[in-house]
């Protein structure tokens, strides 16, 4: 009898495990890309690797870095870095592993090709937390020892003494990087736009200083002179040195860009410059960057400026001639480049291995030619029928995604910039920017949906006319309405899912609204006061199931509305431009709520219980939570969270840490970073049906985990398990009841 009791108790026991719901296991998340189109940011240096041309390097503004294998074919993110603000990059002259690269926050080494990166600002200031402190624009090595030399400067012209200090400082490393010294100051507080060795020379530099011309040194670096004769000195007597080539073998024949002014050569050491007009513009042009052939045979120079003749300009005479290879009404159909704007590079560089083969980056895009720029291909999208997938390299700015309940495959990106609202219709496998009766700047903020129409808000630095739109045929087309205000910037939207009419914005951190949303071009609209005249307004969260009810974030605290008329404090984080929250549809009467930049109060991830009317700091690690730029709560579980955290650019090290998941209501939580370019965000969203995660980071678009998996392998362990227990166990197996047949 006891024996049998026994298998009695296992057998229950067993069964009893197969009714309990097994808890997630806890997952190491995966990521990897969207591939939303790419890169839809600026491009600031690309290299080629002078051992192997398939092997190249991109820079991005507020990007990070990304390696390609394939001459550009497909791109792999790049880790290690102490922010994402990168400049030039320097490839070891007999190690194909070995790049460094200059960045805002200091020099960086990769010995491994340009994967991984390791910080090398020892003997530069200590890391500031509110300023950049060591900026390098180049590194360079030393052609007769190994000393190597960092110019302090960057591409981007932030304000010296505000944002960025020791702009104009030469460093020099005696151990390979390991540690730097001071070696001397070109100008103090003047950007080092470009810098480079004189030809064969081992001792000889040239340098060009934004707004102090071009200086000249004959004993590397210690020492610096001007050499400005010939050059354009502008209405407030500066010389805009943009950028520089210098002969590979010749070391007096160099050239320099200068902005608004031209190219210019000098064929005496800089002694004199002389101004290159032939076939290319000069006034108003904006050539910042300009590279040379390893054979010394042919220049390519770009200019930005979108108002006066852009592109990529060709010289095979030394410059004395030129013609304009790429713009945007030759050379490459608009139909091809996943992006609107013209042709503006910002960089330009050539193979090492092949001058026919050059890379010019824009605002948009990395393009490439591979016959001298009589064609071009983009290389950060690929477009096919059925529309643009990216290929490992997005450069956005995330703000927002959502998935249209009427149709999940139809999913919606936003982002600064271009980025109003790119569309997929098929799951993310492809997109399309393009939007009919939208303009294609300013960026797209928020999205909402109701009953076969979609709303959208956009705006960007507070300066834009066209804020709101509808479309009542799934995305495929828009119509803009008319706005409260303008220009001002819409950052949030919600509509009644069960009366389209019924539409509230926030507008220049108002909240408005409107009851005949579909009706007119004009709607007609009311501000709402959240309460008091001058409370701004930020976020707005909806509570599933109640069309009109809605949680709004306030500078006084989060308010709460059944009826989107009146509302009533609740109190919690205060802030309208940096408190988000999440709701689960699972549990609608639980409130999340986080607060960015809010290290010396709010900090913390933030749970509101409607049915008490308390707030309680689930997790309050502040080092972690003061920098919460979004969070996220699982559609089925609402013990799973997920956050972003969030810091952008301007100083020496981010205080982001990237994504963390909790699976305990908040309890405990792990960081989730694999296979993240950056650890910065604004945006983190799980899909509807609870299988994935995705995560909009701060200049690097879009990214997606499989968080279905992981939670279907440990129930399938579980029961695998379970199945085994039972089948051991079974009483018929020992013999204790007879076998029927």
């Amino acid at each position: 009898m006891r024996h049998v009791s026994s298998l009695s108790f296992l057998k229950y026991f067993c069964c009893g495990l197969l009714l309990i719901r097994p808890a997630l296991a806890q997952p190491s998340l995966s990521w990897v890309p969207l591939n939303e189109p790419g890169t839809g940011g600026r491009i600031d240096s690309i290299t080629v690797n002078p051992h192997n041309s398939n092997h190249v390097l991109v820079g991005g503004d507020i990007l990070g870095a990304r390696v390609s294998t394939d001459q550009g074919g497909n791109w792999a993110i790049t880790s290690g870095w102490l922010n994402y603000e990168i400049s030039d990059f320097t490839w070891h002259p007999r190690d194909s592993s070995t790049v460094w690269a200059g960045s805002l926050s200091g020099p960086h080494l990769s010995t491994d090709g340009g994967k991984t990166w390791i910080v090398k600002r020892a003997g530069f200031p200590p890391i500031d937390s509110g300023k950049y402190t060591a900026p390098v624009e180049k590194v360079l090595f030393d052609p007769d020892s190994d000393r190597l030399l960092a110019f302090g400067g960057d591409h981007r012209q932030l304000r010296p003494d505000q944002d960025v200090l020791n702009y104009g400082a030469v460093w020099v490393s005696q151990d390979g990087g390991n540690r730097w010294s001071l070696l001397s100051r070109i100008v103090d507080g003047g950007n080092i736009m470009a810098a480079s060795y004189a030809g064969a020379s081992d001792t000889e530099l040239y340098a060009a200083v934004w707004g102090h011309g071009v200086f000249y040194s004959r004993d590397d670096g210690a020492t610096w002179s001007k050499r400005n004769t010939g050059l354009s000195v502008n209405q407030e007597g500066q010389i805009l040195a943009a950028s520089l080539a210098v002969h590979p073998q010749d070391s007096k024949i160099a050239w320099v860009t200068v902005d608004k002014a031209g190219i210019y050569k000098t064929v005496d050491g800089g002694a004199n410059w002389r101004l290159l007009s032939r076939g290319v513009p000069t006034q108003e042009a904006s050539f910042w960057s300009i590279t040379i052939s390893k054979d010394g045979q042919i220049l390519y120079a770009g200019n930005r400026n979108y108002e006066h003749r852009p592109g990529v300009y060709k010289s095979i005479d030394g410059g004395n001639s030129w013609s304009n290879k790429f713009f945007s009404t030759n050379q490459i159909d608009v139909r091809q480049k996943p992006y609107p704007g013209g042709i503006n590079p910002w960089w330009v560089a050539v193979d090492p291995t092949y001058s026919g083969t050059v890379y010019a980056g824009t605002d948009n895009a990395v393009y490439r030619s591979v016959d001298g720029g009589q064609v071009w291909s983009v290389l950060t999208a690929e477009r096919t029928p059925q529309g643009w997938r990216g290929n490992g390299f997005s450069g956005l700015v995330s703000r927002n995604i959502a998935w249209n309940p009427e149709n999940p495959n139809h999913v919606i990106v936003q982002g600064m910039d271009e980025a109003r609202a790119i569309q997929s219709w098929d799951g993310g496998r492809h997109w399309r920017i393009d939007n009919p009766g939208l303009p294609p700047y300013s960026g797209g903020h928020d999205v909402a949906f109701a009953s076969g129409w979609i709303f959208a808000v956009f705006g960007q630095d507070g300066d834009t006319e066209e804020l709101v739109a509808r479309s009542h045929d799934s995305g495929r087309t828009w119509t803009l309405l008319r706005p409260p205000v303008s220009p001002s910037e819409a950052t949030q939207v919600h509509v009644d899912p069960r009366n389209p009419n019924r539409l509230w914005i926030v507008v220049n951190r108002q909240l408005w609204y409107s009851d005949n949303a579909t009706r007119k071009m004009s709607p007609r609209w009311t501000r709402l006061t959240v309460g008091s005249e001058d409370n701004a307004v930020g976020d707005i969260e909806a509570i599933p199931g109640q069309g009109e009810a809605f949680y709004i974030a306030t500078d006084n605290g989060i308010y709460h509305t059944t009826d989107g008329q009146t509302f009533r404090s609740i109190g919690g984080p205060k802030s309208a431009e940096n408190v988000e929250m999440a709701i689960a549809p699972s549990k609608s009467d639980i409130l999340y709520a986080v607060r960015d930049k809010s290290y010396w109060e709010d900090y913390g991830v933030w749970r509101y219980d409607a049915s008490a009317d308390h707030w309680t700091r689930v997790w309050g690690d502040r080092n972690v939570t003061s920098w919460i730029g979004d969070i996220a709560i699982h559609p089925t579980n609402s013990d799973v969270l997920a956050i972003i955290t969030n810091d952008f650019p301007y100083h020496d090290q981010t205080f982001a840490t990237g994504v963390w998941l909790s699976q305990d209501g908040g309890q405990t939580w792990q960081p989730q970073n694999q296979g993240l370019p950056m650890l910065r965000g604004d945006v983190i969203a799980f899909h509807p049906n609870g299988h994935s995660l995705v995560v909009g980071l701060g200049g690097a678009g879009f990214y997606t985990a499989n968080f279905y998996q992981r939670q279907r392998s440990s129930e399938g362990l579980l029961g695998v398990f379970t199945a085994f227990l039972i089948w051991f166990w079974n009483p018929r197996r020992h013999g204790l009841y007879p076998r029927t047949i």
